[in-house]
Order: C-alpha cells, then sequence, then structure tokens
C-alpha cells in the first residue's frame, strides 16, 4: 500500500497530485494513459521571455542629497525587544515526499522592518522530480500550518507574503523558489522563535534576533511625498533617494538596478489589475504592464485603506519599476517601503 504524507493527495487514474510546503500543489502527468510522450519543459515561458532591462532609465535619476532628514528609529544599546535589522540567521528542512522527490525547505535570513514586523525570506527546493511530470507549488496564503512559536510561547501566524509563498509557481528540478511571510510584530522580552512547517513536519528551531549591541541595527529616514501630505520610511542601505526629470522624488535601489519607487498624481491605473495586497496595515490595488520604452516592468500600487489619521478623500498613486531577472528581491523591498505609509507630522 503506498503510503502518503498528510495533506498530500495521490490519484492514480488520469493524474497524480502532489502538494510541497504548506498547500495542495499539483502534480501533471504529461502524457494520456497508454501513450509515451516525452516530457514538456513547463519553465520555457517564463525563462525565455525575461527581458533585459536598457540603459535608458538610468540617465533619468540624479542623485540628490538628503542632509536634512534623520533616522526615524534610535535603539538603545541593549533594547529589551526586537529592534529592525537584516539578521543573516536560517536554517533548512527535508522530507521525502509520497510522490517521488524530495523537497528542501529553508529559512534564509529575517528582516525586521522599521514598523518592527518581522519578514521571513525562505526558498523551496524539489529535487528528483520523477520523469513525465510538472509540480505546482500553490499559494500560502491564509494556510495556518505555517506559523512561528517565541520564546514565551506565543503564536504568530503570517499576516501578508510574497513571492512563491503567495503565489502559484511552476517547480523545476533542482531550482529553489523564494518567497517571504510577514509575521507582525513581536512583544517585549520575544526574541528566539521556531519556524512550524506542520504540512510537511518541518521545524526549524533557534532563531534569534536578539536586539543587543551586536545586532544589526537598520538606519530609516523618511521621505515626504511631493503630492500628498504622507510620507514613506525608506532603508537607506538599500535605498538612494534621487529627483526624476519633472523634479519628483524617486527612491532608487543601491543594491537592485532599475528598482525605484515614486508616487505620482492620483489617476485611474494604467495597468491590468493584478490582484489586491495587504503590506502592514495597508492595503493597495496592484495593476501592471510592461513599459517597451524603458524595458522594464511596471507596477501601479494604488492606495485602497488602511492610513489611520488621514485624510479619507486621499488615494495615492506609486509607480514601481521592477527588473525581470532580480523581481522577487525587488518586490520584497518595495513591500517594505510601502507597508510604512503614514501621515506627516505637524
Amino acid at each position: 500500500m503506498q503510503k502518503y504524507l498528510p495533506r498530500f493527495i495521490a490519484s492514480i487514474v488520469t493524474s497524480l497530485t502532489l502538494l510541497i510546503a504548506c498547500s495542495p500543489n499539483v502534480l501533471t502527468p504529461q502524457s494520456s494513459p497508454g501513450t509515451l510522450q516525452p516530457p514538456i519543459a513547463t519553465f520555457t515561458e517564463t525563462s525565455t521571455e525575461t527581458q533585459t532591462p536598457t540603459v535608458t532609465l538610468s540617465p533619468t535619476f540624479t542623485p540628490s542629497p538628503t542632509a536634512t532628514e534623520t533616522p526615524t528609529i534610535t535603539p538603545s544599546p541593549t533594547p529589551n525587544m526586537v529592534m529592525p535589522g537584516n539578521f543573516s540567521v536560517g536554517g533548512c528542512g527535508s522530507v521525502s515526499m509520497s510522490q517521488g522527490g524530495t523537497l528542501d525547505f529553508c529559512m534564509t535570513s529575517v528582516t525586521v522592518d522599521s514598523n518592527r514586523h518581522m519578514i521571513f525570506n525562505v526558498t523551496w527546493t524539489l529535487s528528483k522530480i520523477p520523469s513525465g511530470f510538472t509540480v505546482t507549488k500553490r499559494s500560502d496564503k491564509g494556510n495556518k500550518k505555517m506559523y512561528l512559536i517565541d520564546n514565551l510561547g506565543n503564536r504568530y501566524d503570517h499576516i501578508a507574503g510574497g513571492g512563491a509563498a503567495y503565489a502559484s509557481v511552476v517547480v523545476t528540478d533542482g531550482a529553489p523558489i523564494s518567497g517571504w511571510f510577514d509575521f507582525g510584530t513581536p512583544p517585549v522580552e520575544a526574541f528566539t522563535f521556531a519556524f512550524h512547517d506542520d504540512d510537511n513536519k518541518i521545524l526549524i528551531g533557534g532563531i534569534s534576533l536578539f536586539g543587543g549591541a551586536a545586532s544589526p541595527i537598520i538606519s530609516y529616514k523618511e521621505l515626504k511625498l511631493d503630492q500628498y501630505p504622507l510620507l514613506l520610511q525608506y532603508q537607506e542601505d538599500l535605498w538612494q533617494l534621487s529627483v526624476f526629470t519633472d523634479n519628483s522624488l524617486i527612491l532608487v535601489g543601491k543594491t537592485i538596478s532599475f528598482c525605484t519607487v515614486r508616487a505620482i498624481p492620483s489617476r485611474q491605473p494604467k495597468g491590468e489589475y493584478k490582484n489586491t495586497i495587504e503590506l502592514g496595515t495597508i492595503t493597495y490595488e496592484i495593476y501592471g504592464y510592461f513599459d517597451d520604452s524603458i524595458g522594464l516592468f511596471v507596477r501601479e500600487y494604488s492606495y485602497k485603506n488602511g492610513l489611520s489619521g488621514a485624510d479619507s478623500s486621499l488615494k495615492p498613486l506609486f509607480l514601481v519599476t521592477i527588473p525581470s531577472d532580480n523581481s522577487l528581491n525587488c518586490i520584497l523591498y518595495v513591500s517594505n517601503v510601502l507597508s510604512s505609509l503614514a501621515p506627516r507630522g505637524p
């Protein structure tokens, strides 16, 4: 009798379904019953249509000094809570899939943003996929079987996510896919965490985000928007504040070329509607298109709700450019910035 792990579903009549990570995942035979055909390459479309950003965008960015800005968080030498920072912590767990293949689930790092939200960056790698099958990892949005437990016994369910964590992604043999989960803000004295993937019986423990003097502290600065009485906070080791051709301010990625964020006057988005996403307490509708003139993917983040104490008539719109060769990291950095949207102080 064939043995299956919990939430791994299989059918031997017309198809075989494989669940990896935390929700049902589809393992689809590439041949009809009684007919032998070679496997079909499932990543052809996404790999052959990769666009290479042109250099025509770079002349529009003119760095502008921001000496008047100051970091918004000044931690004490020995804080009693998790503080903003990039933490090079991680670990992996492996499991043999009942339908064939081995899943490696890894936590690669943790970023604590300016709101003290814990962003866990993870990867999934499936190797030794049975010949003739393709595998799709389905979204983990709403999946309660992936969570954290801290040293105080508190449980954290993810409140947001991105990349392969909150999307259906086709998996190729041995090639990792990456994503991130936002587990919110931990309380005072919670410093050590264990990441649970109960679907696959994987536990990654001993994740320390201790906020002592040796911890990496992130310096955040404020960007006061030209078009709205609002501001954004950005991580200065990731973003350069510059001036666009129309003299408006724009954030340009320091570590990811052609990754930018810019507030623009409110209007109807030009792109096709993609989805609605919650970034921290802020909800955006996302629209997207490919701009042939600059050779980049463009996302329009249209504010929907979540601003506390702001004029309800405000409908800020943000234009984001995304390089195809590093799109997941760019989207992660952009999400961090846009989650910090807040009214300006007096």
